[in-house]
């Protein structure tokens, strides 16, 4: 399964290159993360379970909630019984919060594959590589992304929260050229 924020910019062009035996399932910004998600994974066992959206540390922003510590912690009797081999955060420096990673990896018992770094196209400073919580040094980083190569190389964006602080905002808001 590959889950994604129905809200990506130029989302097309990276679906267009997906692997044909990969089910999409999209989450609208105003959908309960947690009932998207469970309503894909409860009873089923997913082997790889891809998810696509903005990040940063600590955090993926996926439907109406950020999946972060609390959601993780608030949601964990529900998320601890979904039987997932394999969790692909495509999200930009997600792992940057060691505890985040950690948590979800106990919770979910699974492997769990993150960036510490932006995650896109390479003129974005982002990479598709993504490092391993797993014990087996043979799967310390993962190559195994659902998209084939000219979806990547086409798709010329990142999965980074776009972060202002008060004086941009401002600057924006009084000029938004």
């Amino acid at each position: 399964y590959l889950i994604f924020d129905k809200s990506l910019e130029d989302l097309p062009i990276l679906l267009a290159g997906l692997a044909k035996n990969i089910k999409l399932i999209g989450v609208d910004p105003c959908e309960s993360t947690i009932d998207s998600l469970d309503s894909v994974l409860k009873g089923k066992k997913v082997n790889n379970l891809y998810l696509l959206a903005h990040g940063s540390a600590g955090s993926i922003a996926l439907g109406k909630d950020n999946i972060n510590s609390n959601f993780l912690k608030d949601n964990s009797s529900i998320i601890s019984n979904w039987s997932i081999n394999n969790l692909h955060l495509y999200s930009c420096d997600v792992g940057q919060d060691h505890s985040f990673i950690q948590s979800l990896d106990h919770i979910t018992n699974s492997n769990i594959f993150y960036s510490l770094e932006k995650v896109g196209h390479a003129a974005c400073g982002g990479s598709w590589d993504l490092l391993s919580t797993h014990k087996d040094s043979s799967l310390t980083s993962n190559n195994i992304v659902p998209f084939n190569s000219c979806a990547i190389s086409n798709w010329k964006n990142s999965l980074g929260v776009l972060q202002l602080n008060d004086a941009e905002v401002a600057s924006f808001v009084t000029n938004p050229t």
